[in-house]
């Protein structure tokens, strides 16, 4: 009798598995599985999508604003830089409201941050005025799982009255890229680095408007600027070269 049965999970475990996505449309929610059947979301299958908040961490009196926010890590952590008051950058694991840790940036003017979608690297890129109408960005590497010391940190040189800038970590954990302007050379400046801090490439762009958005490839290869005078531009990030250049019209947010 047992042979049936052996042979019985042997041709069940031969089965594909079936890969199931979640679409919204104007209609509504509806999982759709690898064969195109669809199915409401809420019905019997795959669980409902989530609608209320998970967590939340109000800033109970300390008035910060939330003005930058990262998934990572597989989704086990979400970063977030708070501004204008009580200035941080908070860790999270996914599932509490409850940071993992907080660096304190007490009197930083911005606070950009980043993390890895596939590996506990993250990174901070702060502003912070060193003379009035003078402001100095600083690039930071943590890892999520520690206690919220720095791994890593570059100071770019000052940059006039610019706090127009990005940082960004590759899905795979080998790089970091920050860029900020200057107006003291009308450039924009950008630094790629290693995961442990290493300072791989080095290069500074003409500006003809500063960054307004900025992404990263994947394998962190190429860099993807969106800036305030409406040009969307793509680097490459070993090279420095200039890989395409288009104007839009207008200024815009890059995703």
């Amino acid at each position: 009798m047992l042979i049936p049965v052996i042979l019985a999970l042997a041709a069940a475990s031969q089965q594909p598995a079936q890969s199931t996505r979640l679409e919204v449309r104007p209609e509504g929610a509806f999982w759709v599985n690898a064969t195109g059947a669809v199915q409401a979301a809420g019905s019997a299958g795959p669980a409902a999508p989530q609608t209320a908040a998970r967590w939340e961490d109000n800033h109970a009196g300390l008035a910060w604003i939330g003005q930058s926010a990262s998934v990572g890590d597989n989704g086990a952590v979400v970063m977030a830089g708070k501004e204008l008051n009580n200035e941080a950058a908070s860790v999270y694991a996914g599932g509490s409201g409850t940071p993992l840790f907080s660096v304190n940036l007490l009197g930083a003017e911005r606070v950009r941050v980043a993390t890895s979608a596939r590996s506990p690297l993250a990174a901070t890129l702060v502003y912070t005025a060193i003379a009035a109408g003078n402001y100095q960005a600083t690039a930071s590497a943590y890892d999520t799982t520690g206690t919220g010391t720095a791994l890593w940190t570059y100071t770019f040189p000052a940059g006039g009255g610019v706090v127009a800038g990005e940082v960004m970590v590759s899905a795979n954990g080998q790089r970091v890229v920050a860029v900020t302007g200057s107006t003291f050379t009308a450039q924009n400046m950008v630094r790629v680095f290693t995961a442990a801090g290493a300072l791989v490439n080095s290069f500074d762009l003409a500006a003809p408007g500063y960054v307004r958005q900025a992404r990263l490839s994947a394998d962190g290869g190429r860099l993807y600027l969106g800036l305030y005078n409406g040009l969307a531009e793509i680097w490459d990030t070993a090279t420095g070269a200039n890989l395409l250049s288009f104007g839009i019209g207008s200024s815009f947010d890059a995703h």
